[in-house]
């Protein structure tokens, strides 16, 4: 073999070598990009498993809050919101109003009692109390009822509402609205009303109104003072029928807070009268209730109008209304009326 010949088979061996060399070589870096690619996208995969595992923590800890949250309401709406309602009656209506008090919004109270002139009933939470006939013994028995409430039944309320045995009471949104208020602040809630021969603010009695436990003790405590009513500068004694004005001099004597009972839009949440069932009698201006409202603005409405839809109570409600109060109030799901097209 000729030096030619070994030069050319060497010559040919390093272009084979330096051919399978370049193939490994590219093989190889395209192998890496493969593999780089590949990472990336794990990385990416394993980017979106990440960023969905915190999702769905912060969705779950988002849950945790939200629950924690109505745990907070719930125990806010529980603490504090004793309700002891007592129900002003008379013996002739003890089977008919009194009654369907009692099988309707009076079971949501915590604690309820019919304070009548009638003889009590093992059968049925009616306390006797001594007083004069008709509507000139109101005074009277609203001071024996909150004395009674105070001397027998002090530990089981945080709030004492008054109510009349012709009054519907929304006790669900009562106690919403008593629950952003501390009971050992003197306070009074209702319907605040002008009249009775005076410009003072008075809480309407027949929509019914509320004393904290505070104010509670407050008035009893005014009630033993032994001074005169001219001293103390309210009347504690006298036979009348407008115990609601009265009991407001007294309380505002003692300093206790009247809180406004309307709502954001400045309709009552309180009402002495049957709410949306008054019909037309609300367009006729010798209307009896335009004539004790402390705040003009509620007016301006009628029938559908007349009242917050977070109404807290009506006045003069018969019983089958009553009952159709109750069935609207906790069973009838109304539907979101924002998309509801009106006519003109």
């Amino acid at each position: 073999m000729s030096i030619f010949s070994s030069e050319k088979a060497i010559f040919l061996l390093g272009i084979m070598i330096g051919s399978f060399t370049s193939t490994a070589f590219y093989t190889n870096c395209f192998w890496l990009f493969g593999e780089n690619e590949r990472m990336l996208n794990k990385l990416k995969t394993d980017k979106q498993k990440v960023a969905t595992i915190a999702r769905k923590d912060v969705e779950v800890n988002l849950k945790k809050l939200e629950h924690a949250a109505t745990n907070i309401k719930v125990q806010q709406l529980s603490n504090h919101q004793r309700l002891f309602c007592w129900v002003m009656t008379h013996q002739n209506n003890h089977q008919t109003k009194a009654s369907t008090v009692r099988a309707t919004w009076g079971r949501f109270c915590d604690t309820i009692l019919f304070i009548s002139d009638g003889p009590q009933d093992i059968n049925f939470p009616i306390v006797h109390v001594d007083a004069p006939n008709g509507r000139s013994g109101l005074w009277h028995k609203v001071r024996a009822a909150f004395r009674l409430i105070h001397e027998k039944h002090a530990n089981k309320f945080d709030w004492v509402l008054k109510a009349d045995d012709d009054t519907f009471v929304n006790v669900n949104s009562l106690k919403q609205l008593l629950a952003s208020y501390n009971p050992e602040h003197a306070l009074f809630f209702g319907e605040p009303l002008i009249g009775h021969g005076s410009e003072s603010e008075y809480m309407g009695g027949g929509s019914g109104y509320i004393l904290s436990k505070e104010t509670l003790k407050r008035f009893i405590r005014l009630l033993d003072d032994p001074r005169s009513d001219g001293q103390v500068g309210c009347d504690r004694n006298s036979a009348t029928s407008g115990e609601d004005p009265l009991i407001a001099r007294c309380l505002y004597m003692l300093n206790v807070t009247g809180v406004d009972g309307r709502d954001w839009t400045g309709m009552n949440r309180f009402s002495q009268h049957s709410g949306p069932t008054r019909g037309g009698g609300w367009i006729q201006e010798d209307f009896w209730y335009k004539r004790f409202q402390k705040y003009t603005s509620t007016m301006k409405n009628y029938n559908l109008g007349c009242c917050s839809s977070v109404y807290i109570s009506y006045h003069y409600v018969q019983p089958p209304m009553m009952h159709q109060f109750q069935y609207l109030t906790f069973k009838v799901n109304p539907i979101d009326t924002s998309s509801v097209v009106r006519r003109a």
